[in-house]
């Protein structure tokens, strides 16, 4: 433009251009695709992107790869969630808006084990907080437990993750892992038994207390109760490596006490 022509109005015909290209491209290619069996580039997407993606994706298998990838970035310091739900969040709503209609319909949700998943990530932080509280006997796992519970008991895993340390802890890091999977795996079992009542597809928030939010979900005292099975597994799962990183604690506080009372 010339050195006349003001700054802001230079700008504005600098990002006319490209935008104008942009503009025509997809015209072209809006057109092209009107012209095939496709139709619209919506109907493209989802034939070519989409129904590969539910079908490889969307089943048992792509649910234990979300929850084992969402755990071990966790154990490296990464907020394991929210990496995992950016790939996996199209996943998770697809299924989500199918199980709801199927509910309306009167039929049995297709995706039981992807409309739970999300409340049942963080619900293994609730059976380790009590799993501390029942079997410590050293002071900052005693005291731990007590301070986490309340956050665990609203699926508030950071105070556990940075706290104990689960981050880069090799020993924590197996139930850890397995928590969602063994607590998942049960529970479409014993829906597709009949035993339990199946979720309905509704969307409650993972911060209700996990019976609660069981219940809610599938509308049924069932849920209540199961889901005080599901808390009890993770209490059984988190005990053992409870107990090994409570001698080891203990070990700590008797040496320090012992050098403390030398001094």
């Amino acid at each position: 433009m010339p050195a006349s022509v003001p700054p802001a109005v230079g700008q504005m015909f600098e990002t006319m251009i490209p935008g104008g290209v942009t503009f025509i491209l997809y015209l072209v290619v809006r057109y092209a695709v009107s012209l095939t069996s496709f139709a619209t580039m919506q109907n493209l997407i989802y034939t070519i992107i989409q129904t590969p993606l539910m079908g490889a994706t969307a089943n048992m298998a792509g649910m234990l790869v979300y929850c084992i990838a969402s755990k071990v970035l966790w154990l490296f310091g990464i907020h394991g969630g929210l990496v995992t739900y950016a790939a996996f969040g199209t996943i998770i709503k697809t299924t989500g808006a199918a199980n709801v209609s199927a509910f309306a319909a009167g039929e049995t949700v297709p995706y039981l084990e992807w409309g739970m998943v999300t409340g049942f990530t963080n619900v293994g932080m609730l059976g380790l907080s009590l799993a501390m509280i029942i079997c410590t006997r050293s002071k900052q796992y005693k005291s731990l437990g007590k301070l986490s519970l309340p956050t665990s008991l609203f699926n508030i895993s950071e105070p556990l993750i940075f706290g104990f340390p689960l981050v880069m802890n090799p020993v924590m890091a197996i139930p850890f892992i397995l928590s969602p999977i063994v607590s998942i795996l049960p529970t479409v079992v014993v829906m597709q038994l009949g035993l339990v009542a199946p979720i309905t597809g509704a969307q409650v928030a993972t911060t209700i207390p996990f019976p609660i939010w069981l219940s809610l979900m599938n509308s049924s005292v069932s849920g209540f109760i199961w889901g005080l099975v599901v808390v009890a597994l993770n209490v059984l799962l988190y005990l053992p490596f409870v107990k090994i990183a409570d001698r080891m604690a203990c070990s700590e506080e008797t040496a320090s006490e012992a050098t403390g009372a030398q001094s």
